[in-house]
């Protein structure tokens, strides 16, 4: 097994779980550790209040998830 590091901060502290199903969840897994992912939680709230996302809409989830990806 190799060594787990955070593309975001560079810490070796892996998710125990994947975030989010699919694909998606498996590669935040693999390259994004549980502070991170604590961050994007708290700032996917802001955006989607921001900018009154309805996540219901694909247009907008759209938007939500190429924010995450960044």
């Amino acid at each position: 097994m190799s060594q787990f590091t955070c593309l975001r901060c560079g810490k070796n502290e892996a998710m125990s779980a994947s975030p989010v199903p699919g694909k998606l969840g498996q590669k935040l897994l693999e390259r994004t550790c549980a502070a991170c992912w604590h961050d994007w939680d708290e700032a996917q709230v802001m955006l989607i209040n921001e900018h009154r996302l309805n996540l219901a809409i694909a247009q907008h989830y759209e938007v939500l998830i190429g924010e995450m990806k960044k």
